[in-house]
């Protein structure tokens, strides 16, 4: 038996084979055991212990990731991953073992078990499942927006690495704003402020509202008839600021430009 996911549905399901098998395994656990069978017995014990306590493991771990609560490291994963690698090889050795039997014990059809098989691949590395199963859902209420934004006329060189944005009749700012979360998102407030580097003139400070904004979805804001002084520098920051966010690092969108003297 191996495993491998790819969305919650198969994630889910899979776990429930994978106690299944064990509890099927552990169930062999507690019958007399004769001497000739004593070694394989052992083997089988050290299995079944171990895939056991793996499995009390790892669905604290999977609760942990899907929670956000696991360390990027994986570690409470990838100690269940040892736990079912060390049952998986004395099951190995309690198969190896079998054939061993006095004639007259009954040996039982037993199936091959290899919950994380040794050198198989990558998806059964710790930092590999922890990255495939933050992926496939979240446990609860995620709350984050995203912003972008790109200029009309946009910079077309530099001026000790600073962009230089061409003189034009309009200068026109869009800002993409994005709902990264699971939950709608309402009474978004987009405030964007145009600073000129050496204070000479006020601050222009313009806030647009998105009433609603849905999972997955984006809306573009239109800043225009924003007006520059050819050669000065300016700095243009836009915010886009909810109730709740709980990654509110991407909420700025932020560029400090020089305006192309007038021809």
């Amino acid at each position: 038996m191996t495993a491998e996911g790819g969305d919650a549905a198969e994630v889910y399901l899979t776990g429930i084979g994978v106690e299944a098998t064990a509890e099927a395994a552990m169930a062999i656990d507690d019958v007399a055991v004769p001497s000739s069978a004593a070694e394989a017995h052992g083997y089988l014990t050290v299995a079944t212990r171990s895939w056991e306590r793996a499995l009390g493991m790892l669905d604290e771990a999977v609760l942990a990731v899907v929670d956000d609560i696991e360390p990027p490291s994986g570690e409470g994963l990838a100690d269940a991953l040892i736990l079912l690698r060390v049952g998986d090889v004395a099951y190995v050795e309690f198969l190896a073992r079998v054939g061993d039997f006095d004639s007259g014990i009954a040996e039982g059809n037993f199936v091959a078990v290899a919950f994380v098989p040794e050198g198989g691949p990558v998806r059964f590395d710790p930092a590999t499942v922890q990255a495939r199963l933050a992926s496939i859902f979240k446990l609860g209420s995620q709350r984050n927006i995203s912003i972008t934004a790109v200029t009309n006329p946009e910079p077309v060189g530099e001026r000790n690495n600073v962009p230089i944005v061409p003189d034009s009749e309009n200068f026109v700012v869009q800002a993409v704003v994005a709902n990264e979360g699971n939950e709608t998102e309402e009474l978004v407030s987009v405030r964007l402020n145009l600073i000129s580097a050496d204070g000479s003139e006020p601050i222009v400070s313009v806030t647009q509202t998105i009433a609603t904004l849905e999972p997955g979805e984006a809306k573009t804001c239109i800043f225009d008839g924003l007006e520059l002084r050819g050669g000065a520098l300016y700095e243009l920051v836009i915010v886009a600021v909810t109730a709740e966010d709980e990654s509110p690092d991407d909420n700025a969108w932020r560029m400090v430009f020089y305006r192309n003297e007038s021809v």
